[in-house]
């Protein structure tokens, strides 16, 4: 059986659940995409398709994962590309606030104009309508807190992924341990068949 590693699409290392290091797993980071897709998209799913690329290429089962941009990032590439799974945490697929399209929006410390909360929804729209290509199993997660995804987007999620066997699509209760969750569904990925 091959080995499983993740690929983690977020802003830091200091962003990946701690949990998931002491399982044992292998992980691997993508550059940091903290602003990418709200500034450059098309070079943002360049680079990471690019990283992804490498990683694929290693002898071990590829898991893509990310959160916020990243996940939107890791749930698009893992449609286009043959992931034995994905785990997104605060997908955005659709916003909290659409008046962000016009009037911006402030984000861990860091503001966003019009211009580019409409990039990220473009953003957004193409990975929703890739939804259909996705063959790998599937994880998200998401806060009902979240300052940027709504509710609406594991909505999406769910209806758009219908056809696939083991996805686990839900809210975080609040005091709920999402990296146990996540390690749980990472087991059980390296124990399936290879999807590629």
């Amino acid at each position: 059986m091959k080995p499983l590693a993740v690929l983690y699409f977020a802003g830091s290392e200091s962003d990946f659940p701690a949990l998931i290091r002491e399982a044992g797993i292998r992980f691997y980071f993508s550059e940091p995409l903290d602003r990418g897709l709200f500034d450059d998209i098309q070079g943002t799913i360049r680079k990471a398709r690019g990283d992804a690329l490498r990683f694929l290429q290693r002898d071990e089962k590829c898991v893509f994962m990310g959160r916020g941009s990243g996940a939107l990032t890791a749930l698009l590439l893992a449609t286009e590309l043959p992931a034995d799974g994905v785990v997104c945490l605060s997908v955005p697929l659709d916003l909290r606030r659409k008046t962000a399209l016009f009037t911006g929006l402030r984000l861990k410390d860091q503001q966003y104009s019009g211009a580019q909360i409409r990039r990220l929804y473009s953003a957004m729209k193409r990975t929703e309508y890739a939804l259909s290509s996705l063959h790998c199993p599937i994880l998200s997660l998401a806060d009902p807190e979240d300052s940027l995804a709504s509710a609406k987007s594991l909505q999406i999620l769910r209806t758009e992924t219908v056809d696939l066997a083991e996805k686990e699509i839900r809210l975080i209760r609040p005091g709920e341990s999402s990296e146990e969750t996540i390690v749980e569904f990472l087991k059980r990925v390296s124990e399936m068949d290879p999807i590629n």
